[in-house]
């Protein structure tokens, strides 16, 4: 994992201290709308927010915003981004009225719609803060899936794949033969590394390469011409 996700997690997990937590009690309320932005679709459109969730009870639910819409402005103000449409919001206080402006994909008449909502914005509700440690959870097997993922195999691991896929490779040739008689097929896995041919005892990894003894015919190994039928 990244240094700077590990900081992010044990900055956002970490217990605050009493004179933090009494100075967060006291905070002035945060307003809220009560919605989920789509990031990769609304990068797509280039143009507006798309809503991925609504929030049962929210503001946004109750002005009738619904996924799929695309926010294209806030009181006359574009946000270009989600950054931009949470800076706005929290410029607000709860109880303050905004004005929407969104566009629907598909109206009563299939057709895209222009709508114009509004609403007064809530205060943000606590159980929102307890669900912040669920949250950090999902972001933090999001994160160990997306560095399974970017993992760069080593070499080792690659002959050792190759290897497994030889050792298969009988039970792969009798298959084919079994389905294709008169079938031929050819399967080359060569491999030959030499760590610095001018050392005195360099490291050599041969596999399937010039070094091997070639296979005799019928054998399912790595460089072989498949034991189903010879050319003719």
């Amino acid at each position: 994992m990244r240094p700077w996700l590990l900081l992010l997690l044990a900055l956002l997990t970490a217990p605050l201290s009493a004179g933090e937590a009494t100075a967060a009690s006291a905070a002035a309320p945060r307003a809220w709308l009560g919605i989920a932005i789509d990031p990769a679709a609304s990068a797509l459109l280039r143009q507006g927010l798309v809503v991925l969730r609504v929030e049962p009870n929210s503001p946004a639910a109750v002005m009738g915003l619904q996924a799929g819409d695309r926010i294209l402005a806030l009181d006359g103000e574009a946000p270009k981004r989600e950054e931009d449409l949470r800076a706005m919001i929290a410029a607000r206080k709860p109880g303050d009225r905004v004005r929407l402006e969104i566009e629907r994909p598909q109206g009563a008449d299939g057709l895209p719609q222009r709508l114009t909502v509004s609403g007064a914005l809530q205060e943000a509700p606590r159980s929102r803060i307890g669900a912040i440690g669920s949250q950090l959870a999902e972001l933090q097997q999001r994160v160990n899936e997306l560095a399974e993922k970017a993992h760069e195999p080593t070499l080792v691991e690659v002959i050792e794949k190759l290897a497994e896929i030889q050792r298969d490779l009988p039970r792969a040739a009798e298959a084919f033969k079994k389905a294709f008689p008169h079938g031929e097929f050819r399967i080359v896995i060569s491999i030959e590394i030499t760590s610095d041919r001018r050392a005195a005892d360099p490291l050599v990894i041969d596999l399937g390469g010039a070094g091997t003894p070639a296979p005799a015919r019928g054998e399912a190994t790595a460089g072989e011409r498949g034991p189903a039928d010879s050319r003719q």
